[in-house]
């Protein structure tokens, strides 16, 4: 208390009133393992009577999921899908589908997959287990991915809403080896023929004249794919060459910023170099060329801003466009760690 007068008051009271305990730091490193333990102290188990005696069985199996695993195929005549539904008994039941309507072959994955999720929903099941070959729509659907690709974003809602519906859903991307059986009746359902009776082990054959898109009465929330014709520029421009001119505040307080040559809006910077303003199609056509052009290194959003201001542009909501242009970007989202 003497050495350290800042250990005063009710701090100092306890310091001096435990100097005589030794104390040591101890992590509990059981909390899932004690959190069960009370768990079934408080709850036990009830007699279920003689008609339940193998109760852990009945547990287990009610634990197993169901597997669904989907392919789709798409040639320049044909598409085609195929699913497999596995039980938790281990029978299968193997089904192909030919889809008559042009579709890509990213389509036609999801059609598979689509099919497979209301099929099991038909069957009142509650845990499943995905399997597909497809990088992109497994990545897609675990949200490593980002669906901006307009023909695929009304089959992602449609595969996003069906997967909330089941209570525990596990998605797994399997080698193509691994979807053999699949992606050959994908491939049959798609017109391709094969010289051996594989075509045989197809258990049903049906036809899709219409995007499952199309047969559901879904609702989607579209934004933002009106552009905006507002050029941001333009009251700078018309305030700074007729000064006289009525302008709000805001501009005329931020007018200091800017000076006209030539009829084009330039920024002044700190260090006092100028610097081209530029509008949104120009702003998204340079954002791209330094990202993934020909001297791009695909670095992020800040050391994008950063070059592009180094380079001698600007725009209002440059950080904001360069960071969302960097988290939208497939190639970064495939090879980042």
């Amino acid at each position: 208390m003497l050495s350290r007068p800042l250990l005063k008051g009710r701090l100092g009271k306890w310091c001096l009133a435990l100097s005589e305990f030794s104390f040591k730091y101890i992590p509990q490193k059981a909390v899932k393992g004690q959190t069960i333990v009370d768990f079934l102290a408080d709850h036990p188990c009830l007699d279920l009577g003689e008609e339940f005696e193998d109760t852990n069985f009945l547990m287990e199996v009610s634990l197993i999921p169901w597997i669904l695993e989907f392919d789709g195929s798409s040639t320049a005549n044909s598409a085609g899908a195929r699913i497999v539904i596995t039980s938790p008994d281990d029978d299968y039941t193997m089904m192909s589908f030919h889809l008559d309507f042009d579709c890509t072959n990213n389509q036609a994955e999801y059609e598979a997959l689509i099919i497979g999720l209301e099929l099991l929903r038909e069957m009142k099941v509650s845990t499943i287990h995905i399997k597909g070959d497809s990088l992109l729509v497994i990545n897609q659907l675990t949200r490593e991915f980002n669906c901006t690709s307009p023909s695929l974003l009304s089959y992602y809602a449609v595969a996003v809403q069906l997967l909330e519906k089941f209570d525990d859903v596990r998605i797994e991307h399997v080698p193509r080896h691994r979807n053999e059986s699949a992606n050959v009746a994908a491939q049959l359902a798609s017109g391709l023929v094969f010289q051996d009776d594989i075509w045989k082990k197809v258990v049903n054959v049906e036809r899709r004249s219409m995007p499952s898109t199309f047969t559901r009465d879904n609702v989607f929330e579209v934004y933002n794919l009106v552009h905006r014709l507002d050029d941001w520029r333009q009251p700078f421009l018309e305030y700074l060459q007729n000064p006289s001119t009525r302008g709000t505040r805001r501009i005329k307080t931020l007018a200091v910023h800017y000076t006209v040559l030539a009829d084009e809006l330039y920024r002044k910077d700190l260090d006092g170099s100028l610097m081209r303003c530029l509008d949104q199609d120009e702003a998204k056509k340079v954002i791209k060329d330094v990202h993934e052009g020909l001297c791009g290194a695909y670095q992020a959003g800040r050391k994008m801003r950063w070059l592009i201001c180094r380079h001698g542009f600007y725009w209002p909501i440059i950080m904001k466009d360069c960071m969302e242009f960097a988290k939208g970007c497939q190639a970064c989202q495939r090879m980042g760690n």
